[in-house]
């Protein structure tokens, strides 16, 4: 929050207390950040849902995402119109996801956003659905290295309604990104590499360093 990162993303399972959590924060940080809850499916149904979000405060929470599971969308709707707080849904298409799948939450109206992963074309297109629905996104990480991470900056900065923070953050855990020069932040803010290409160079030295062995060995 110091660094000017306005936003914080918790992975939570229905054991966790987030109550506390969200009171603990609220505590340190005042108003400083927002807090998104990601139960990755774990909450699995409306009620735990309900149960779980109990007192939460509800004016700390960035939003919700994908608490139950992905079928149930009515679920997600209800939710949606229950708790008073944003919902969005996970659309990853390295998890086997289907684009299709965005199509029964844009029919039913079911939540307020959506955290989009894939290839570059196949994200940008995401956000392009999710724009003619009248609804945000953001950019989706799995806690990448500097190319990737670059990638999903390029895709975000593209997309003209990732509006909602993006989860580009591996920079700023890693001992290494592999790149000569790191992603750059400003106030919290990530800035596009304006260079040929991803605008990016790799890090030979790094590569070196980090890396596993040379061989390998491939069956044909």
């Amino acid at each position: 929050m110091q660094k000017g990162h306005k936003a914080f993303k918790f992975k939570c399972s229905d054991e966790d207390p987030v109550r506390l959590w969200t009171e603990a924060i609220r505590d340190k940080c005042a108003d400083g950040i927002k807090i998104l809850l990601d139960p990755n499916q774990r909450w699995t149904d409306v009620e735990t849902t309900l149960r779980l979000m109990e007192g939460v405060d509800k004016t700390i929470m960035l939003g919700l995402e994908d608490p139950i599971l992905h079928a149930d969308v009515a679920g997600f709707k209800y939710l949606r119109e229950t708790l008073g707080m944003p919902m969005y849904r996970h659309i990853s298409l390295p998890y086997t996801q289907d684009i299709r799948d965005m199509i029964a939450f844009v029919r039913a109206d079911a939540v307020d956003g959506y955290n989009v992963n894939g290839s570059a074309y196949n994200s940008v297109l995401l956000a392009e659905i999710a724009h003619l629905e009248g609804k945000a996104c953001w950019r989706g990480s799995e806690v990448d290295l500097g190319i990737s991470e670059t990638m999903g900056l390029h895709i975000a900065a593209a997309s003209i309604n990732c509006t909602i923070p993006s989860d580009l953050f591996g920079e700023l855990v890693r001992t290494d990104d592999l790149l000569v020069e790191p992603i750059q932040f400003e106030s919290g803010a990530a800035l596009v590499p304006t260079g040929a290409g991803l605008g990016i160079e790799l890090d030979y030295n790094a590569l070196n360093t980090y890396q596993t062995g040379q061989i390998l060995l491939v069956k044909l």
